[in-house]
């Protein structure tokens, strides 16, 4: 009865990620060397996908946008014969 009054007012979905990041900082409390690892792992990758797109992107997406704009469009190909 209890659940079925909970999900009428809609907070159920609320209440579970309320639960679940509860249970989520516990778990990190619990190992930290595991957490900071984790921790530090998912900074190193982003900042690394960031600093490569930042650099590298800059000349991919330069030569993307094309110099001419009258020449892009659709070309239809036919065969030769």
């Amino acid at each position: 009865m209890r659940e079925q009054c909970r999900d009428v007012r809609g907070l159920g979905m609320l209440e579970s990620v309320a639960r679940d990041l509860r249970y989520g900082f516990r778990a990190c409390c619990g190992t930290p060397a595991f957490t900071a690892v984790a921790v530090l792992s998912l900074a190193f990758g982003i900042g690394a996908t960031t600093a490569i797109f930042s650099v590298g992107g800059r000349g991919a997406l330069a030569h993307a946008a094309g110099t001419e704009p009258a020449g892009v469009g659709a070309r239809e190909v036919r065969p030769q014969g």
